[in-house]
This record gives structure tokens, C-alpha cells and sequence, in this order.
């Protein structure tokens, strides 16, 4: 069996906030950017790279025949089957969770979110919450090899 990938890009209201934040912070600092000088010019340009790479962000689910590996932002954690308890579709994530790798209420809860819907995958010491486009596919994949390792 291969593996597969679920991917999740920074979406809905969480990408409408980060937009136009990138584009209010861009929009302020171009008047120092056409001033002379390579200063104002070179922080413009490294701002765009950092909002572009934000606004990029997207959070995986990489789901192989021996573990479950979940990340965003080249940040991952890897989980081996016989580790997992349970798995089933999550909540719906947004601004107010924010984005990345973030600490969630609860005991040892990480989320690993970009914002939609996402797949709980929950271990003897870590849950884990990840952004997913389609969770129930997600959710249906892990649990198959679940079942085909036991």
C-alpha cells in the first residue's frame, strides 16, 4: 500500500484576515520602498517574501503504510499506528484558533491548522488536530491501516 497525501491550504476567513493584512502592511511600507536608498526597497521586498509564504502555508496529513505523519510549516510529528487510539473528523477551524502549529485547550492537544475542517487523531499522551480538505477520506484512509495492522 503507498502512501498518501492530504493537503490543506491556508483557507476561508483565516486567509481573508491574512490577505488583507499583507496587503495593509505592504501598502504602508511602499512609500519607503520608492524612496531612495536600498533600504526601503530591500524591507518591502523581505516583508512580501514572508506574507507570500504565509499566505502559502498549508498543513498535511501524509498517511503511509507504517505511520501517520501530520505538519505545517515544515514542523511535523510522526505516529505510528500502534500509538493511535482513535481517529475522526474534527472540528472546523478559523481565526480564532489562528494558524500553524498551535497548543489547544486540553491536555497535550496540537493542533496543526490552517484554518476548515480537520481530522483528530488522538494517541495515549497527544491529541492531535489537523487541517484537511477532505477528512472523511482522511479519517476513512487511517483508519484502514489501522485495521490492517491489528
Amino acid at each position: 500500500m503507498e502512501a498518501t497525501l492530504y493537503r490543506q491550504s491556508l483557507n476561508g476567513p483565516v486567509r481573508w484576515v491574512a490577505t488583507a493584512a499583507a496587503l495593509g502592511t505592504l501598502a504602508a511600507l511602499l512609500p519607503s520602498a520608492v524612496q531612495p536608498g536600498w533600504v526601503g526597497t530591500a524591507v518591502f521586498l523581505a516583508v512580501g517574501l514572508l506574507w507570500a509564504a504565509l499566505l502559502s502555508m498549508h498543513a498535511s496529513i501524509l498517511v503511509a503504510p507504517e505511520e501517520v505523519t501530520v505538519g505545517v510549516m515544515g514542523m511535523s510529528d510522526t505516529i505510528p499506528y500502534a500509538h493511535v487510539e482513535a481517529v475522526e473528523v474534527g472540528p472546523s477551524t478559523g481565526v480564532r484558533e489562528g494558524v500553524g502549529v498551535r497548543f489547544l485547550k486540553g491536555a497535550n492537544s496540537t493542533g496543526y491548522v490552517v484554518g476548515g475542517p480537520t481530522v483528530r487523531i488522538t494517541t495515549r499522551t497527544t491529541d492531535y488536530l489537523v487541517s484537511a480538505r477532505n477528512p472523511e477520506a482522511a479519517v476513512a484512509d487511517i483508519r484502514g491501516r489501522m485495521g490492517a495492522r491489528r
